[in-house]
């Protein structure tokens, strides 16, 4: 009985090769998408999963109220935090890269963290060699992965020189194929040092508070504590060299007291809020996986109603078939097992195909996601065969219920009259099809016209012809300034250079110092930047008030800033050039306002910004990373090798040499939001072709039913016109169902979504219009297809019995 039903199956597929593909198809893409959101869930959720104190210890975040929010928290809490119930802690400072000086060479790393001795009581990484001694003064425990390109082999004792300093590797570790919030390749000890020099310093954020309280459950009382500490030692102090009271001086200035929130390690990766990611390593884009989870069932979901629809369709055309099994002796218990195993075999080839998709778009899959997700066939056999066998035991026993239903002399003549509660049920279920239909092709019309606003969105400086040059020097203090003055004279010099200028802000990518000050009242956080006199007139920022730095001046080297047009509108004076701030407790006359730019793309709003020339404040000068070179593109190529000569013989970083356009720099901050458009674009016509597959095998099963009909009314007299008026007339009233229940939940994740974007598109009734216009087309002509079909039926087979 199985090799016949085996050889039925092989011949009705071979007979509808046709719907057979497409089924396949249908069937592989909604697998895929589901596969995909599958292996991304697992990958991300099992990020620090594996820590034993994955619950017990939390990180804490500094809440400046609207102004911003910090995962940094002072050192001075460290040793009072015993008093608030909390029994241990460490902090962490953020990554750092370098070099060290092995055998005379340098060998480069990344991701160096420099640590307190409890480290491995936090995160409990494998010791794979030697020990986890970071007490002991300079010491470094290496990842095994580094340990042998850094070192070689024998890393354990090896002494190695970093900044002027001789270390000892201790131990070796190994994260043992875990995920990590903390994946640092290199540890140094000392960070007690940073602690003990700042105990007192309630004013220094610059780095991250892990704690382990001894109650849990406490952590609100915790973090009250914390809030207590700061009024204690920062505000009383400050309200009493004023000689005010702490309220006095918070309403006079405009301040407030810092609060502070505890949040687990191990919500950290997936926390719903990405700034209050204090760990290292990067957190998901929570309103990215909900898009890709919800999208993924979503084809899913039109795949196998689709697959429902079809199979319908094809057993209406085998009625006599089954006519004949049961009038052998056949049950319909055994018919139902006939349709389980074509069922399993077809979802079977689907999951085939659908690993097949999965293997050749998941390395695109990663980038956009930014996951480490893998696809290894036997992790996900157990979640493949819950699918096949689910799905299989649904269609068939859908299949097995109409059959039931009818009696056998119905089925020999191939007419399937059902109760209209039937139809229903499957016209309900294509307007939910071409819901989601309509939701993509909504969506992707919004999403391109976003992306499209983005690319062509001023950006308030001129980014094109602009080189910029890492400044990554080790010098000390006082030597980088002079090294710095002579590395501009010598670029300023060469053929093709324009103009050459430095700042302490990286253009594009963020990174900035910040200070909070007061202004008549209202407080507020700005990013302090030192700059050179040029620096505006190279980007070609405008000075929209008062005037810009003058280097004939020297008072501007002394007493004055620039502030952006942010800063004003934030403390809202409409006159504030020529009045003083109050900076740092010094006063500084603002002489011009700055112009918005975009400095971190679209996403973020202009910055309040404070700009000082570079003289004015040393130590923030210290900060320059980065030269911009304004340069002459039909010499683009001398310029470069000049730059270089230059960067070798000034011997300006122990680094190689390397350098950016700042153009391209930006492009890179909307790549993620043009792979977003190109996906949802993929997406988008995938979940249209299924549901006008679908639609069409909707079309073709309800035509099945209506060939008597069709051919009576021929005889009759009816015209082919006023048949396809009547046969199409109930499917384009699906779409208009379906596109005007889309029109809300469309409206609502599109316009949370562009909410991302402080800078962005207004939704328009005319991309509803369109979307609704194109859906119409489609279906308009997938229908007219099929109905076209059905008016050529022989008249003389459908009445030939009445």
């Amino acid at each position: 009985m199985l090799k016949n039903w085996l050889k039925i199956y092989g011949a009705h597929q071979i007979k509808n090769k046709v719907y057979f593909i497409l089924t396949l198809l249908g069937l592989a893409i909604g697998l895929w998408g589901v596969l995909l959101a599958y292996l991304y869930y697992k990958e991300e959720v099992r990020y620090d999963q594996w820590n034993p104190y994955k619950d017990e210890v939390f990180l804490v975040n500094t809440d400046l109220s609207d102004r911003d929010v910090w995962t940094y928290a002072p050192y001075a809490f460290g040793s009072r935090l015993p008093d608030l119930g909390v029994k241990d802690h460490m902090y962490l400072p953020n990554y750092s890269s370098g070099y060290f000086e092995i055998d005379g060479e340098k060998r480069f790393f990344t991701k160096g963290l420099l640590v307190q001795s409890n480290f491995f009581e936090f995160f409990p990484f494998e010791i794979v060699q030697g020990n986890n001694v970071l007490d002991e003064p300079n010491s470094i425990v290496v990842l095994d992965t580094y340990a042998e390109s850094l070192f070689g082999e024998n890393v354990i004792g090896k002494s190695v020189r970093y900044k002027g300093e001789w270390f000892v590797v201790k131990g070796v570790y190994s994260f043992g194929g875990k995920q990590s919030s903390i994946a640092p390749t290199v540890l140094f000890s000392g960070m007690e040092k940073n602690v003990v020099n700042n105990e007192d310093n309630w004013g220094d954020y610059n780095a991250t508070l892990y704690l382990k309280p001894t109650d849990p459950n406490q952590i609100d009382r915790i973090g009250r504590g914390m809030k207590q500490l700061l009024y204690d030692n920062l505000y009383t102090r400050l309200a009493q060299e004023k000689g005010k009271t702490v309220e006095a001086y918070l309403k006079e200035s405009g301040d407030f007291i810092e609060s502070f929130r505890l949040f687990p390690l191990s919500g950290q990766h997936m926390i719903t809020d990405a700034r209050a990611n204090g760990t290292l390593e990067r957190s998901v884009d929570m309103s990215r996986f909900y898009i890709v989870i919800g999208l993924a069932v979503s084809i899913l979901f039109l795949s196998v109603v689709n697959y429902v629809n079809l199979s319908l369709v094809q057993s209406l055309k085998r009625n006599k078939e089954i006519v004949v099994q049961l009038i052998i002796g056949g049950s319909y218990f055994t018919v139902f097992k006939q349709l389980f195993l074509e069922s399993v075999l077809t979802l079977f080839f689907a999951s085939i195909l659908s690993c097949v998709f999965v293997e050749f778009t998941l390395p695109t899959i990663r980038v956009f996601l930014h996951s480490n997700m893998t696809f290894i066939l036997v992790d996900c056999l157990a979640f493949l065969f819950l699918f096949i066998i689910s799905i299989a035991l649904s269609v068939s026993g859908i299949l097995y219920f109409i059959i039931r239903r009818i009696s056998i002399f119905t089925l020999l003549r191939g007419q399937l009259v059902l109760k209209a509660t039937s139809f229903g049920v499957r016209d309900l279920m294509m307007i939910l099809q071409f819901v989601i239909a309509s939701f993509f092709i909504v969506s992707t019309m919004i999403v391109y016209q976003q992306v499209h606003y983005m690319l062509d969105k001023e950006l308030g400086f001129s980014q094109e012809e602009i080189l910029v040059l890492p400044f990554l020097t080790n010098e000390v203090e006082g030597n980088k300034v002079r090294l710095y003055d002579v590395y501009k004279k010598e670029l300023s010099a060469i053929p093709g250079v324009q103009q050459v200028a430095g700042i302490s802000f990286r253009i594009g990518e963020g990174g900035y110092n910040s200070t909070s000050l007061s202004y008549n009242g209202v407080s507020l956080q700005v990013a302090n930047v030192a700059m050179d006199v040029e620096f505006l007139s190279l980007l070609k920022i405008k000075i929209v008030e008062g005037r810009g730095f003058q280097s004939e001046l020297a008072s501007d080297t002394l007493s004055t800033i620039l502030i952006s047009k942010k800063f004003k509108e934030k403390v809202g004076d409409e006159d504030l050039v020529g009045k003083q701030v109050i900076w740092n407790g010094t006063p500084f006359a603002v002489v011009g306002i700055v112009d918005n730019y975009h400095a971190k793309g679209l996403t973020t709003d202009y910055l309040p910004i404070v700009y000082f020339r570079n003289e004015t404040i040393p130590w923030l000068v210290e900060q320059e990373q980065e030269i911009y070179l304004r340069f002459d593109p039909a010499q683009i190529d001398q310029v470069l090798a000049d730059v270089e000569k230059i960067y070798k013989k000034r011997n300006v970083s122990a680094y190689p040499f390397s350098y950016e356009f700042l153009d391209k720099r930006f492009e890179k901050n909307f790549i993620d939001s043009i792979q977003e458009r190109n996906i949802l674009l993929v997406l988008s016509v995938l979940a249209v072709f299924i549901a006008l597959f679908g639609l069409y095998s909707l079309v073709s099963f309800n035509l099945t039913n209506q060939y008597k009909e069709i051919a009576i009314r021929k005889v009759l007299g009816a015209s082919n016109i006023e048949q396809m008026k009547q046969l199409s007339r109930q499917y384009f009233f699906i779409v208009v169902i379906g596109f005007g229940l889309a029109i809300f939940p469309s409206y609502y994740f599109m316009n949370a979504w562009l909410s991302n974007y402080v800078f962005r598109i207004h939704l328009d009734w005319m991309n509803f219009l369109l979307a609704f216009l194109v859906l119409m087309l489609l279906t308009f002509v997938t229908v007219l297809i099929k109905v076209h079909q059905a008016l050529q039926v022989k008249v003389l087979k459908y009445i030939k019995h009445e």
